[in-house]
């Protein structure tokens, strides 16, 4: 996944060189606004600190602009900080892999918890960050995979029991076989999904093998080894130390995706095969007796 350019030492070329690579993450049209917004940004930024080369920015060119105030002089909310962070903390992962930097000036750029909820969503940005460390080296299928049906919507649970034989690759859709706390269901797959699940299959060869868990130890020891796979992916992205994230944070993602689209609860519970509608208001912290979103916001 390496593309280096002899030109791309300089500044601007690294910035156009990470842009051209946001396609590989299929990232919704608002996604890839986003982040070609704050990285232009922080562009403009880097020039007026008078940096040159990737490898020169460092923790205090980042957090200087991760906490720098509006142009009408407003302190910059969590929900903010941490968008300009996960930007920032996408941009120099891609431009490691590029080879126009060596570590990552974001990760000890500590910043107060985007929300108060137990468990809270995780957002856009953050999901193209996970894709991204999910695919740990060019060879990996498994936790792409893994992270492709968590972004469907299937629990820690169902993950274990996906099968090449449970998609239907052509359509984008995937039948979740449901556990003792969900009901089957069949769920749309994301583009990016698309491509990791067929890597997958090419890899095991059998469609009737499972795709996610490899061991014989029944259904605890496949849910164990789903979510360690899931936190090793939190852990690479750097939102192992964020309070509020854990492997259920992809689900609730999920919900708030089918909640906007949908404005139902009902319809969020159908998606996640969920049976209680107070559990999944919970779930993507939407108090809906006051209608307030208590998620923290979205990117």
């Amino acid at each position: 996944m390496k593309e280096h350019r002899p030109d791309s030492e300089a500044l601007p070329a690294a910035f156009e060189l990470a842009a051209a690579r946001l396609d590989d993450l299929a990232l919704s049209d608002q996604s890839d606004r986003v982040m070609q917004r704050l990285w232009a940004r922080f562009a403009s930024y880097t020039k007026r600190c008078g940096i040159v080369a990737a490898r020169d920015i460092n923790a205090e060119v980042v957090s200087g602009f991760v906490r720098a105030r509006a142009g009408s002089g407003s302190v910059p909310s969590a929900s903010t900080m941490h968008l300009r962070r996960s930007a920032l903390r996408l941009l120099f992962r891609i431009w490691r892999e590029c080879e126009l930097a060596t570590g990552d000036p974001t990760l000890d750029l500590a910043l107060p918890a985007r929300s108060q909820l137990g468990v809270r969503p995780l957002t856009d940005d953050e999901v193209a960050i996970c894709r991204w460390a999910s695919l740990s080296t060019p060879a990996e299928t498994r936790q792409p995979a893994t992270w492709a049906a968590a972004e469907a919507g299937l629990t820690t649970g169902e993950i274990p029991l996906l099968s090449g034989s449970d998609l239907d690759l052509d359509s984008a859709i995937l039948s979740a076989p449901g556990t003792t706390k969900t009901d089957p269901r069949s769920v749309p797959i994301t583009a990016w999904g698309v491509a990791q699940l067929c890597r997958r299959i090419a890899v095991i060869g059998d469609p009737g093998m499972p795709l996610c868990y490899e061991g014989t130890a029944g259904a605890e020891s496949g849910q164990a080894s789903v979510c360690r796979a899931i936190a090793d992916v939190l852990r690479r992205a750097g939102l192992a130390d964020e309070p509020d994230v854990r492997p259920r944070s992809v689900t609730a993602w999920v919900g708030v995706q089918v909640f906007v689209e949908t404005e139902s609860i009902e319809e969020v519970a159908r998606r996640l095969g969920m049976r209680s509608l107070d559990r999944t208001a919970s779930l993507i912290g939407h108090d809906w007796r006051t209608s307030i979103n208590c998620s923290g916001g979205k990117s």
